[in-house]
């Protein structure tokens, strides 16, 4: 971060306005992209008590394919090559990150995060605030609880109970965690 021409905070060229600088007289659209569940989560419901005038859609790459009988909620990002199966459900401001797949009748609750390549079967449920990493996969009918994480790679054929960080082939926990530890 420096300044531009005038002595303006910048970055990458462009100049940097808090929400604290504006005076918002209207509906405005605005995306959280903050990689983190808990910090996101925060965020956004800080931002909700602080701008009623927020409105957070639901922004969705192109080249990603999802099925009509899909439900994406607000605040969520699916990210280019996605794919997100029938009757799958997205909750409040989750991740769906580039290349991922989820199948069909599958649950993310609010504040979770699929990282790029991840692959999920049928029925997978993602609690909230979980992040399952990098190129993992996990079999149908699994359910991963609130605030764990799957490490990058690891693939996951049996149930994760919340609070836990979990990788490898197959998957095992391996220590507990909070919701505010970090992962990324």
């Amino acid at each position: 971060m420096g300044t531009d021409t005038h002595g303006h905070s910048a970055s990458l060229g462009a100049p940097v306005i808090t929400f604290v600088d504006l005076e918002i007289d209207r509906d405005v659209h605005v995306a959280i992209a903050v990689g983190d569940n808990f910090s996101r989560q925060k965020m956004a419901e800080s931002y909700r008590n602080r701008f009623t005038q927020f409105i957070f859609p639901p922004l969705i790459h192109q080249s990603s394919v999802v099925d009509p009988t899909a439900q994406i909620e607000e605040g969520c990002v699916v990210m280019p090559q996605a794919s997100i199966g029938p009757n799958t459900q997205v909750g409040k401001f989750c991740i769906v990150n580039t290349a991922a797949s989820i199948d069909h009748d599958c649950l993310l609750n609010s504040y979770s995060s699929l990282a790029p390549g991840v692959r999920l079967g049928g029925s997978v449920t993602v609690g909230e605030r979980s992040a399952v990493c990098l190129g993992a996969g996990v079999r149908h009918k699994t359910v991963i609880g609130s605030d764990t994480v799957l490490g990058g790679g690891s693939y996951l054929n049996d149930h994760l109970p919340s609070g836990v960080t979990a990788y490898g082939v197959p998957a095992k926990v391996i220590r507990k965690r909070l919701p505010e530890d970090p992962y990324l």
